[in-house]
């Protein structure tokens, strides 16, 4: 099939040229610019000086981009996020450098980007091909690309400057080597696209539009991975990339941006408005994460993308925060935010609303624009927060339900319910059908937990150490697990070659007066059918899991939290060690022979016959309530599992092994069982009377009564 010819919609004559002197500080130093290819244009830093003569946000940036200039590489190395690889932040202080000087004039340390890009392209052994120094001739190209990114656009930047008039051609015959090892990465190694081979493709397209490239452009625009397609054909709800949330934010949404901006600056296509025939487009992803959103801030994510903690200078936990894919006031070091970008374009009252939540103006984004309110930034017009409506998102395997809607929503005064159905990601998914989490009044009472140690394991770079990672597998969340194992089908670390699947069908959300409720019902393992509904209210949440099956199985509702757990009601207890055993979990690091390296600690066992009441508790006090319906030969258990660990159980430190967070049991082993589980959210120093009948429960306080009928799929509710 011939390729569709890739022209510019407007021609205009391209070439260096010689700017006025610099605008700030007296320069007397010419600039030298002109034929932009990739993220900036002339226009755009006239846009930045005139910001910066009027407007007092655009003066601090200003003054920080000075501060990061006149400091050296390795001062802002040790002062800002690190990556895997050092050149990430190498090339953002390059690329400051470059826009100080576009700004200023000032030449001083111009020699600096000379010097890397000498030394990272290795423009003294140009005999020597660039694959034979350095250049990734395999599927890591993607992560050599991102990180060097900012190296391509200080190049961009300061090109025409006399400095670097004697690297230049060696330097444009190492890029377009770079360039055909794309070539070889879309044809070779790419069996599905993910985040890390979007990645490649990404910068496959930037390398055509520094080079002029036009074969390298369409690829990554037009072609079986690029851009259009992936509109068209990749999208999940119309919106949503496949792969956890995190994986958009950090990295889909900033490759996606890297193309339309240089298609901008090169006036080639308007990528950022263009809409594919089934609907998908760029702007229509970035809503889609207001959709996915805790009030917080904290997007609702799974897999990979779960919630870590977060350690402050000290290596101490901080509570009640959680590493993950924020769309505001992310407490992490590592913060993706191109809202800046994002306004500049659309100028959305709610991208505004975005960049305000900051104390200061400020937008950064470490993984390749960093300070975009310099770069991009815009004087608001309109701001607005967005109306939240409570949705399922069948395809991507999400629904997110709160008590209240509308711009109300964002106050954070509202239950906000997230449900998994366990829908196979790409990359970097779980094993999680029927999980949910729980945020109640701003707070995560019940989350998905995920730990660094977990991350793709078990890997070869760290020995396979971790040979039965927790975070991966159903006994990591809160849902049930049967007969002690994950589902027949397992979803986390999906290859390449596997066929994605689902296999668990969410109902619609239906609102019965102060009740929401939802159901999710599927066949995950052979013979056993499985059906959660959960109704939220402002007071409580109501779980109910039943599985049904012909055989005799072992069923286990799982719940994992933070704090400790205490039971209220007497119930009979003993010590009991057998966990790891019962769920065939080895140690934490097989190399480790140190205490505590276990992931199931040991903790206490009993039997119950009736419904009894107990609740997770943390230093500020109670934090959930629990009502648990009966079942006669229903054994609970609690024990504890690490919250945190580092590289290896021995390299994790002390006062961080010592911290764990609770996991309460209940087992039953029968034919068909039904957990009923009241999760009481409010005034917790008063527990709810909670009556019990074969389809029906009543709950009664001080403050109303509750008549809740349980018909099939649905919740039929009357309160009084």
């Amino acid at each position: 099939m011939k390729r569709r010819e890739f022209t510019k919609l407007g021609l205009m004559a391209s070439g260096a040229f010689v700017l006025p002197v610099g605008f700030y500080e007296g320069s007397t130093s010419p600039i030298f610019g002109g034929d932009e290819k990739l993220f900036l244009n002339e226009q755009d830093f006239e846009r930045i000086k005139e910001n910066i003569k009027q407007f007092d946000w655009a003066k601090k940036r200003f003054e920080v981009l000075k501060h990061n200039v006149y400091g050296a590489e390795d001062e802002f190395y040790k002062s800002h996020w690190k990556g895997s690889w050092r050149q990430w932040s190498t090339g953002q202080y390059l690329k400051y450098i470059a826009i100080h000087y576009r700004l200023t004039g000032e030449e001083a340390k111009l020699i600096e980007i000379k010097d890397h890009l000498i030394k990272e392209f290795k423009l003294d052994q140009m005999g020597v091909p660039y694959n034979k120094l350095g250049l990734p001739a395999n599927k890591q190209i993607w992560s050599w690309g991102m990180s060097r990114m900012n190296y391509f656009w200080a190049w961009d930047l300061v090109k025409n400057h006399p400095l670097m008039s004697s690297i230049k051609d060696d330097l444009m015959i190492r890029f377009e080597e770079v360039t055909q090892q794309y070539f070889q990465y879309e044809d070779k190694f790419i069996g599905r696209l993910g985040n890390t081979q979007f990645w490649g493709i990404s910068a496959m397209g930037v390398m055509g539009f520094l080079t002029s490239n036009e074969e390298a452009i369409d690829r990554s625009i037009n072609g079986k991975f690029g851009l259009k397609t992936v509109l068209e054909n990749k999208l999940r709800d119309g919106k949503f990339w496949p792969e956890p949330t995190n994986y958009t934010i950090h990295y889909v949404l900033c490759a996606i941006s890297l193309l339309a901006e240089a298609s901008r600056v090169n006036e080639y296509e308007d990528l950022y408005h263009y809409v594919s025939p089934n609907g998908g487009s760029i702007k229509g992803m970035i809503d889609g994460l207001f959709e996915l959103c805790y009030p917080v801030g904290l997007l609702a994510s799974n897999g990979d993308a779960a919630h870590l903690v977060i350690k402050n200078s000290n290596g101490e936990i901080l509570r009640n925060q959680y590493s993950g894919g924020y769309l505001f006031d992310d407490p992490s070091d590592r913060v993706v935010n191109k809202f800046e970008i994002f306004y500049n374009v659309y100028k959305d009252p709610k991208y505004a609303w975005v960049i305000n939540k900051q104390k200061d103006r400020f937008c950064l984004d470490v993984t390749v624009w960093g300070d975009n309110t310099l770069t991009h930034g815009i004087p608001f017009g309109k701001e607005e927060a967005p109306s939240f409506k409570s949705s399922v998102f069948k395809e991507h395997g999400h629904a997110l339900i709160s008590t209240v809607e509308g711009a109300d929503y964002w106050n954070g005064k509202s239950n906000v319910l997230h449900v998994r159905n366990g829908n196979t990601t790409q990359y970097h998914g779980n094993d999680d059908p029927f999980h949910f989490d729980l945020i109640v009044n701003g707070k995560m009472i019940y989350l998905d937990w995920d730990i660094g140690w977990n991350y793709l394991a078990p890997r070869p770079s760290r020995g396979h150490r971790n040979k039965t990672p927790i975070s991966h597998y159903s006994l990591g969340h809160n849902t049930v697990v049967v007969d002690k194992k994950g589902p027949d089908r397992r979803r986390y670390q999906l290859i390449q070659k596997a066929e994605e699947f689902s296999d668990i069908v969410f109902s619609d959300i239906e609102d019965s007066g102060r009740m929401k409720t939802i159901s999710l019902k599927g066949t995950i393992y052979k013979g056993v059918t499985q059906r959660r509904t959960l109704g939220i209210t402002p007071d409580y949440l109501l779980d109910v899991f039943e599985c049904t099956s012909d055989d005799i199985h072992t069923y286990d509702y799982i719940l994992h939290n933070e704090g400790h757990f205490e039971f209220y009601t007497k119930i009979d207890l003993e010590d009991y060690d057998g966990f790891n055993k019962d769920y065939k979990l080895e140690p934490i690091d097989s190399e480790s022979k140190e205490e505590g390296n276990s992931w199931l600690r040991k903790g206490k066992k009993g039997l119950v016959h009736e419904s009894w009441q107990g609740g997770f508790t943390d230093s500020d006090g109670k934090r959930v309530r629990l009502d648990v319906g009966s079942e006669k030969g229903t054994e609970v258990f609690v024990t504890n599992t690490p919250m945190d660990v580092g590289n290896g159980w021995d390299d994790t430190p002390d006062n961080i092994k010592r911290i764990s967070k609770p996991m309460l049991i209940l087992r039953r082993k029968c034919k068909s069982t039904k957990f009923i589980v009241v999760h009481q959210l409010k005034n917790l120093d008063k527990p709810f009377k909670v009556n019990r009948s074969e389809n029906k429960i009543e709950i009664i306080t001080d403050d109303f009564s509750d008549m809740i009928e349980l018909k099939g799929d649905s919740i039929l509710f009357a309160s009084k």
